[in-house]
């Protein structure tokens, strides 16, 4: 479907028209898609027109920093201290491999259509023949939430044995409650989403990027940016938020 800038939608089209098709969108009458920044504006009863006309101009403005599609991602290129990730060991003479496990083809099928997608993105490359680390992709089953029936799968990595030779990190997650209290009085509430958020930090050093490699066929390739499931993820994508997000003493961010 093709909208024309300004038409008024309604509220399934627009959640439709989203990137991904999942951001769920307030249901308001009076919101329109602007096709040209791929954004929808309305539902807040007291912006007036202008209002929206000057945030229509911001987005116009900050639109380097919105992505439609992966291959739009440039990765984090803030100021934060720790600004890439990496993967220690506790020793580094040990090796994390494992041997690549035996798939269905419909299981075949689902991988090849991850790997793609992320190799055309940038986020995984070929790694040497060399490479003494090596982890097995795992096609897990996924429930619906509603019917609690197994509906889908999902691309994970076990990463069992790269993270038990990890380093600890001990950054922890903010307390949600702490989080909620900051937030309750502010009138307005924005939300961001950062897409593929973990794959916007870039690996550190070519050993830590060879310390995220998969098995895809019967060939290596490895992350060429953070990993999902690596131990220390999570604590390196907090330090970054908290870092960009310093300036302001009223802002709430929930990791992926």
């Amino acid at each position: 479907m093709v909208a024309e800038q300004d038409e008024v939608l309604p509220y399934t089209v627009l959640d439709e028209l989203q990137p991904g098709g999942t951001t769920v969108v307030t249901k308001d009458e009076g919101a329109w898609l602007d096709t040209k920044l791929n954004a929808t504006f309305g539902g807040h009863p007291e912006f007036t027109k202008e209002h929206w006309d000057e945030m229509r101009d911001m987005v116009r403005r900050c639109s380097y920093c919105f992505a439609n599609k992966p291959q739009d991602i440039k990765g984090y290129h803030g100021g934060a201290a720790h600004a890439t990730f990496a993967i220690p060991f506790k020793d580094e003479t040990k090796v994390a491999y494992q041997r690549p496990r035996k798939y269905s083809p419909g299981e075949h099928e689902i991988i090849d259509l991850h790997c793609k997608e992320l190799l055309e993105c940038g986020f995984i490359e070929p790694a040497s023949q060399h490479c003494r680390h090596a982890s097995s992709v795992v096609v897990a089953g996924k429930k619906d939430h509603e019917t609690g029936q197994w509906t889908s799968t999902r691309f994970c990595v076990d990463r069992r044995n790269t993270n038990r030779l990890s380093m600890k990190d001990n950054t922890l997650p903010h307390r949600p409650e702490e989080l909620y209290q900051r937030v309750a009085k502010a009138k307005f509430k924005t939300t961001l989403h950062a897409t593929k958020a973990f794959h916007q930090i870039p690996m550190t050093t070519d050993e830590d990027r060879d310390k995220t490699a998969i098995w895809w066929g019967n060939q290596l390739y490895r992350y060429t940016s953070m990993p999902f499931g690596a131990a220390g993820a999570t604590a390196a994508f907090i330090r970054i938020m908290d870092y960009e997000l310093r300036v302001s003493q009223t802002t709430a961010y929930r990791v992926p």
